[in-house]
């Protein structure tokens, strides 16, 4: 839903100022690899240790299943050298990542119905987005539409003016109330309707008290992607290496969730390092990496006209 209103935004933005298509999609690719590399990386350590440094299944089978875990998962998460739930390393949180390209694959297209033309090039991805959306069809999609419908609620005057006030409060409070107490889950035509609610009072100003407005709150917000990628690892660590699987089923409820949150802050602490480390320095790349492989381009142009003149 972030996602869908963020870059919609974009689109309707479009319609003033020239988006840079290329540069966008450069800059999605600094974003989700670098750190998805690291954590992928961190999965296949962590597979070696579980398999003792031993080949357990027939090396092309290993390699597809390292090429399908490098791809975003894509086409599957298969288990690696026959451990079993490779996933469960990552919590399994890797399934939202192929919904997340795919959608801004599907940008060029849904710029036509703001009247933003693309160039032709980007269309192709579009219909890969479309073609893929097709065969695998998902409830997931909508919520890239809660998205959107909130990125065109946001700017109606009526809206803000709702969100910030008493009555925007209210109605954020009761629909993520509802969405808890009343749904088994988060997935669902009514429960979209009101995470949409939810999200679109936020969207347009509503701070939730004032939370949101809090230097923590938006500290956390820049490592997010990385508390979402590593807190699976971090579990799996914490539970299998550090405690031991047999001392971590004895343990009760308190001791269970006390092992949490005293997890929480490392967690965080590590993200931070993520963030730092690996994601703003390739995120501040984009701009130098977009002008490099241009001129690498317009060089490429000027010898091949030099070429067919001489010849």
């Amino acid at each position: 839903m972030i996602t869908g209103f963020l870059f919609f935004s974009k689109i309707i933005e479009a319609r003033l100022t020239k988006i840079d298509w290329f540069r966008l999609f450069l800059s999605r690719l600094l974003r989700l690899v670098p750190l998805y590399s690291l954590v992928v990386s961190l999965v296949f350590l962590t597979v070696f240790i579980l398999s003792n440094g031993a080949l357990n299944e027939p090396l092309p089978k290993l390699l597809l299943g390292v090429i399908k875990w490098l791809a975003f998962t894509f086409v599957g998460a298969p288990d690696i050298n026959g451990v079993e739930r490779t996933w469960i390393i990552v919590a399994g949180v890797t399934w939202s990542l192929p919904y997340e390209w795919l959608f801004y694959f599907s940008l060029p297209i849904l710029a036509f119905t703001v009247g933003v033309i693309p160039p032709f090039i980007y269309i192709g991805l579009a219909f890969f987005s479309i073609t893929y959306a097709v065969y695998h069809p998902s409830t997931y999609y909508l919520s890239f539409i809660g998205g959107i419908a909130a990125s065109l609620l946001v700017r109606v005057a009526v809206v803000r003016r709702l969100a910030v006030g008493g009555t925007g409060s209210i109605v954020l409070v009761a629909s993520l109330v509802a969405i808890v107490s009343a749904f088994p889950s988060a997935y669902g035509v009514p429960q979209l309707f009101l995470l949409t609610a939810f999200f679109t009072l936020i969207a347009s100003g509503n701070s939730v008290f004032g939370l949101l407005l809090t230097p923590a709150a938006r500290t956390l917000g820049n490592f997010s992607y990385g508390i979402y990628l590593l807190h699976g690892i971090a579990l799996f660590v914490t539970f299998n290496f550090a405690l031991g699987l047999p001392q971590a089923s004895e343990l009760s409820v308190e001791q269970h969730w006390s092992v949490v949150v005293v997890l929480t802050p490392l967690l965080v602490f590590v993200s931070f390092l993520s963030f730092k480390f690996v994601e703003y320095p390739a995120m501040l790349k984009t701009a130098c990496l977009t002008r490099w492989i241009r001129s690498i381009g317009d060089r490429l142009r000027v010898a091949s006209r030099r070429h067919l003149g001489d010849g």
